[in-house]
């Protein structure tokens, strides 16, 4: 099964503010993304009505596809988890907003982690990463 494992990528820092991709706009070879809110932003507003930080399809599709941040970011998970002293099978992972492709948890799932939590807040991108990870085994 690919969600088998996977390990906590924890790195010591006070939050205040977040600086997240939410708007893609391709130009020429080039995808420009970005957006700002505060740490709270989103926070206790899962209720209809309220606003949840959450990103369209093509912003998703952007990050996960994104050549220049992607391939750094499996490669951070898979060195972590080859540089546990028990090794990648000893590691839990946690995929806080795992999206609609649950990327980095199935990179952290493939790489052996020995537990993988993918964790989305917003329905429909979670319905998503659980078809992804279905079809994945």
């Amino acid at each position: 099964a690919v969600f088998r494992s996977l390990a906590a990528l924890a790195v010591p820092t006070t939050v205040s503010s977040v600086l997240l991709p939410s708007v893609a706009q391709a130009e020429e070879n080039k995808v420009h993304i970005n957006a700002y809110w505060n740490s709270v932003d989103g926070l206790n507003s899962l209720d209809e009505g309220k606003n949840f930080v959450s990103f369209d399809a093509s912003a998703y599709k952007a990050m996960m596809d994104d050549p220049s941040r992607t391939p750094l970011f499996e490669k951070a998970i898979i060195n972590r988890l080859n540089s546990a002293p028990g090794g990648p099978e000893s590691q839990t992972v946690l995929d806080l907003g795992t999206g609609p492709f649950a990327l980095f948890a199935i990179i952290a799932a493939q790489a052996g982690a020995g537990k993988v939590y993918a964790i989305e807040a917003n329905a429909v991108a979670a319905r998503s990463a659980r078809a992804t990870v279905k079809k994945l085994g």
